[in-house]
C-alpha cells in the first residue's frame, strides 16, 4: 500500500462513494493511465501510479485519499498528452535553429 497524502493522513477512513469515484471508474482510471505512457513515458508511469493509488485507496474506502490520487492521476494524463503534443513542434524548431546556425 502506498503512503496517504500529507493532508489527508489524520481525516481518517470514509466511504468512498463520497468522493465521487466508484471501483469502475478507478479501474478505468488506471487503464487510461497505462494509456498515457504511450504519449509520453515519465508522466505517463508517474499517472499510472497514481491511479493504482486511487483504485486501492477506493476499495479500502478512503474517499479523501481516492479523490486526491484520481486528481493527481489525471493532471498526470493530461500534462503526458500535452507533451506529446509540443514535443513534434519542439522537435522541428530545434532542427530549424541547428541548420541555419
Amino acid at each position: 500500500m502506498a503512503n496517504p497524502p500529507p493532508q489527508a493522513r489524520d481525516q481518517g477512513t470514509v466511504n468512498a462513494a463520497e468522493s465521487g469515484i466508484t471501483p469502475t471508474q478507478a479501474e478505468d482510471l488506471e487503464r487510461n493511465a497505462f494509456l498515457s505512457v504511450l504519449c509520453f513515458p515519465p508522466t505517463g508511469l508517474a499517472a499510472v501510479w497514481q491511479a493504482r493509488n486511487a483504485n486501492c485507496a477506493v476499495r479500502t474506502g478512503n474517499a479523501s485519499d481516492a479523490s486526491y490520487y484520481n486528481k493527481s492521476a489525471l493532471r498526470l494524463m493530461t500534462f503526458s498528452v500535452f507533451l506529446a503534443l509540443c514535443n513534434p513542434i519542439l522537435l522541428a524548431v530545434l532542427r530549424q535553429q541547428f541548420k541555419s546556425g
